[in-house]
């Protein structure tokens, strides 16, 4: 184990980085000579004699410790300062501090890969960019996006439960964007499982659906009616006032009144042959409706 002269930057842990902060990280530790010491493969130097130590032994154990203090130093300072509370307890030895932060950032549980899963489907174009670096950073999205994806999946992970996710995905994906506030609840419920699958949301909306109170036919039509126009205040047909093509000719009849000519009043009588046989039930009926509807037509207007 040599040092060695760089200019690498250290790579930072964030809250939602990890899966491409550990491969930066590896990388960065392995240009050390340290990532043998984090992923704990260095062996501590054991002497023939704990109690009587040789000088080489000595110096064997010192150069290990050292390595193994350096490899702590370097997790410590390339996670972000509010999440080093997580490994503050085993701070002095490097795997345990990465075994740690696996366990806490990359949970390889349902809920974690419908994230990864979201993050993936919902990649675009970086259009802030310039132009000549939009690409680029489409294809880098996408691998890394993948990365995360795979590396949220357990060691039995197989095509049949990928496609069980993708379905609970699909699913969960719809309740979450729902209006109904019970909709949204489910997905939250389902996210904080440890063991989700597509049977278990299946049955709760089924179970859901199936104990909600049934909408009664009646009560479908009446909403379905009460949804339609009219009836019309005028002539009672379905249809708003608005829209009556009676309207225009109930106003003719109050500019021009039948029964008024040009020459006087309608109550004039003529003589012989010009004299009108009296008007016949109906026809007065019907005059009289007219003159309603025209009374109508005025209080509307």
């Amino acid at each position: 184990m040599t040092d060695t002269i760089h200019t690498t930057a250290r790579p930072v842990l964030t809250r939602d980085n990890y899966p491409t902060w550990l491969e930066s990280f590896q990388a960065y530790s392995e240009t050390k000579g340290l990532w043998r010491m984090c992923q704990g493969k260095e062996l501590y130097p054991t002497p023939v004699d704990a109690t009587a130590l040789t000088r080489v032994e000595r110096v064997d154990i010192e150069e290990f410790e050292t390595w193994k203090s350096k490899a702590c130093g370097e997790i410590w300072l390339a996670v972000e300062e509010s999440l080093r509370d997580d490994i503050r307890d085993v701070k002095g030895e490097p795997s345990q501090m990465l075994d740690t932060l696996e366990r806490k950032h990359n949970q390889k549980v349902p809920g974690t890969r419908f994230k990864a899963y979201n993050d993936f489907l919902n990649i675009s174009l970086r259009t802030e960019l310039e132009s000549h670096l939009i690409l680029p950073a489409l294809i880098t999205d996408i691998s890394n996006s993948v990365s995360s994806i795979r590396r949220n999946r357990p060691e039995d992970f197989d095509i049949g439960k990928l496609d069980a996710e993708l379905a609970t995905m699909v699913a969960l994906r719809a309740l979450r964007d729902s209006d109904n506030a019970e909709h949204r609840a489910f997905a939250t419920n389902f996210l904080m499982k440890e063991d989700l699958n597509f049977a278990d949301v299946e049955s709760t909306i089924l179970r859901d659906f199936q104990t909600k109170p049934k909408i009664k036919q009646e009560d479908t039509a009446i909403a379905m009616a009460a949804a339609q126009a009219g009836p019309c205040y005028l002539c009672e047909g379905p249809h708003f006032v608005r829209d009556c093509t009676k309207i225009e000719k109930a106003k003719k009849l109050l500019a021009h009144p039948r029964g008024k000519g040009k020459g006087g009043n309608a109550n004039t009588t003529d003589s012989g042959a010009n004299s009108k046989p009296p008007p016949t039930p109906q026809a007065t009926a019907s005059a009289n409706h007219a003159t309603e509807f025209a009374g109508k037509v005025l209080l509307h207007t």
